[in-house]
């Protein structure tokens, strides 16, 4: 039987437009247009699907650079299959599956992909780098230091061991020694866009927005179309916009007062960032229930904060209180006040030392126009990005003539990154000097030991909510030893550009069925509109 015409001008038509996609592929993976290059693998496989075997690892490759590394997983897989292969295409298998592994979020078997190709070939950078950042992304943060730390030793060159010992050493908030680092990068490549954002949001981290936003727009000069420049850059700024903040504070109590807070805050943040002016009116209604009359306090004041240098803030409120005690038909005005400074001497540590002024919580010490002044003094020590120890101590004077001596710390680590969670030890004590019946709670001496419990949890870029909780005992002297329990939940939602909405609920406990004990519930929310 005779050939039927055409047939072998079809079959070297469609070789001739297989290969065209091939060739389309590789130009496209070339251009690093990985989407459209994926896209023209697929069509080629499509048609030649006898040829798969052949291109199997450039599409995996491109799948993963398009942005699907889920979906390059196992492509991967398939090729590793295959039995004719060379070495130098199991490399890139391998180290490319290890790859899509860490993209797709299955940190723990990237690792173990990565340690075993280590394990056959300890000196192969790319994988020493792969595993180092994986590391980095599991919140395994000194063990990931350490890795890059001996790439850069055994390759000084290697920027992209530089960049990312620099953006560890921020994320351990070792801030001041990765901006150092990565400014240096910054100054021998110019160009270097991921070292330029790693060092920018070290900038805005420590409290200095106003070098961030320089080395931002330094770079948006040269490179108009970075987005992930222009992203941080706009995120900065919204947050210097001057703001509208409504909150409300309600709480309840077991002597049956009821505790409302409404404060309306206006801020405007000048030089570059470093200062915030702000003006602030708070109502207060403490309402006793039953046929008492509530006593209400009114509060305008203002508020400024301004960043000396990398290592000096300075914070302050001020106000006049009016307590209108109805009851009585009395008018009682008070200057209060909180103000401290804040020292950071290294990454390691942070220092406030302050005073405040302040009145008390309660009807009767409202009536009797009792106020309270303190000198405090906090430190904070972070000796890793996974512990936090805290101790703090108050002096403070009464106008009724009592004193109180307080104390408190605490201790927290770290437990994981996705969610955050923390938890912690917390010990506090005091002691007044006298025992006075003038509505504040005023034992001879007190002491509480608690566990403490946090988590937070960003859900993209709107939703953001946060849990804590603590458990413990007190003993108060008098009055005994009970169990005190806390709990409380927050969420914050992001509605557009301008506006923050955010709602708060949490309870308070050392009441016991065999003891009255004490227990407040508070509840709140609170609306920011950015102008």
């Amino acid at each position: 039987m005779g050939a039927i015409p055409g047939s072998a001008d079809n079959a070297q038509q469609h070789a001739d437009s297989t290969d065209s996609l091939v060739a389309a592929a590789r130009d496209a993976a070339r251009r690093d247009a990985n989407v459209d290059a994926m896209a023209l693998w697929r069509r080629a496989v499509a048609r030649e699907p006898w040829r798969r075997s052949e291109w199997l690892l450039e599409l995996a490759d491109q799948t993963t650079y398009a942005g699907l590394a889920a979906e390059a997983v196992p492509l991967y897989r398939e090729f590793l299959q295959l039995e004719e292969r060379s070495p130098e295409e199991q490399r890139r298998a391998r180290l490319g599956l290890a790859l899509a592994l860490s993209w797709s979020g299955e940190l723990e078997e990237s690792l173990r992909e990565y340690e075993t190709y280590l394990a056959w070939y300890p000196d192969d950078l790319q994988a020493q780098l792969g595993r180092a950042r994986v590391l980095s992304w599991m919140n395994r943060n000194v063990e990931s230091r350490r890795a890059y730390y001996q790439i850069v030793l055994d390759h000084p060159r290697n920027i992209e061991a530089r960049r990312n010992l620099g953006r560890v050493d921020s994320w351990r908030g070792k801030h001041r020694a990765a901006e150092r680092q990565l400014q240096e990068i910054v100054r021998r490549h110019p160009g270097d866009a991921e070292a330029v954002l790693f060092l920018a949001q070290t900038q805005e981290w420590m409290g200095r927005p106003d070098r961030a936003k320089t080395t931002l727009r330094t770079r948006l000069r040269a490179d108009p179309a970075d987005v992930n420049a222009l992203g941080l850059l706009r995120s900065i700024e919204r947050r210097e916009r001057p703001g509208l903040r409504v909150d409300y504070r309600g709480s309840r109590q077991t002597d049956d007062l009821i505790i409302r807070f409404t404060t309306f805050a206006q801020d405007w943040f000048i030089s570059q960032g470093l200062s915030t002016l702000g003006v602030r009116y708070q109502f207060q209604d403490y309402d006793p229930q039953g046929e008492e009359e509530s006593v209400r306090v009114h509060r305008p004041g203002g508020y400024g904060r301004h960043r000396f240098n990398d290592i000096v803030e300075w914070t302050a409120f001020a106000f006049v209180d009016r307590i209108d005690v109805r009851r009585l038909d009395t008018v009682h005005w008070r200057f209060t006040y909180d103000t401290w400074l804040t020292v950071w001497p290294s990454d390691l540590a942070r220092i406030d030392v302050g005073s405040n002024r302040t009145t008390l919580d309660n009807v009767p010490s409202l009536e009797r126009n009792i106020v309270a002044t303190y000198i405090n003094l906090a430190t904070d020590v972070f000796p890793n990005e996974l512990w936090r120890a805290v101790a703090r101590v108050k002096y403070g004077d009464f106008t009724d003539g009592n004193a109180q001596l307080w104390g408190q710390v605490e201790g927290e680590r770290r437990l994981r990154t996705l969610p955050r969670m923390w938890a912690g030890l917390r010990a506090t004590a005091f002691r007044f000097r006298d025992m006075l019946p003038n509505g504040y709670f005023n034992p001879s001496e007190y002491f509480s030991a608690d566990a403490t419990f946090r988590m937070f949890e960003p859900r993209g870029e709107d939703l953001r909510y946060a849990l804590a909780g603590s458990a413990g005992f007190e003993h108060a002297s008098p009055g005994g030893s009970k169990f005190i329990w806390s709990a409380g939940v927050r969420i914050d939602y992001l509605i557009s550009g301008r506006f923050d909405l955010g709602g708060h609920l949490g309870h308070f406990s050392s009441a016991t069925a065999s003891s009255s004990g004490f227990a407040r519930t508070t509840f709140g929310a609170q609306l920011r509109l950015v102008w």
